[in-house]
């Protein structure tokens, strides 16, 4: 009877730890509803449409243009290195834009990464200031102060959102 209990116990833990994180409320949920009514709007001169070729982690990854693929880094803003749920994040809000991904290169940084602001169309909507709203990013000022950043951080620190879930 035991071992059928820990075999049981083993197999779940098994299932689970194979399966990707996910992020871990509804407010992705909300961010899609959100994100339906931008989709349509017309892009601002001098944004580039771009689309996620993958993922390093919250604040990093590889897009594509219509020159092809290239490494970029969020502006303004800092995700836990290598993190599983910040990279789900980035991954779900940038899905949720459709095709309504446009990327505002602001800099290039010592690595040769493209630093950009990922938004919708219009310019209105920000991948990365969102990504600190939601907890899954700091507000990071070395390459200048994205417009929203911080009071996004400080809405996410005031709700306890992601990061700023457990005390400090």
């Amino acid at each position: 009877m035991r071992t059928g209990i820990a075999l049981t116990f083993l197999l779940a833990l098994l299932a689970t730890s194979c399966t990707p994180a996910p992020v871990p409320d509804g407010r992705i949920a909300e961010l899609e509803a959100t994100i339906e009514t931008l989709r349509a709007t017309p892009a601002t001169p001098g944004l580039q449409r771009v689309r996620l070729v993958e993922a390093f982690d919250g604040d990093s990854g590889i897009a594509a243009d219509t020159n092809g693929d290239f490494e970029f880094r969020l502006y303004g803003v800092d995700a836990p290195e290598r993190d599983a749920v910040s990279r789900a994040a980035l991954e779900q809000l940038i899905a949720a834009f459709g095709n309504n991904l446009y990327a505002e290169e602001r800099d290039v940084d010592r690595y040769g990464r493209r630093v950009v602001v990922l938004r919708t169309g219009d310019g209105s909507y920000s991948v990365n200031v969102e990504m600190v709203r939601h907890g899954y990013a700091y507000a990071y000022l070395w390459f200048g102060e994205l417009e929203g950043v911080v009071a996004a951080e400080a809405e996410a620190r005031a709700n306890r959102r992601g990061i700023w879930r457990m005390p400090r």
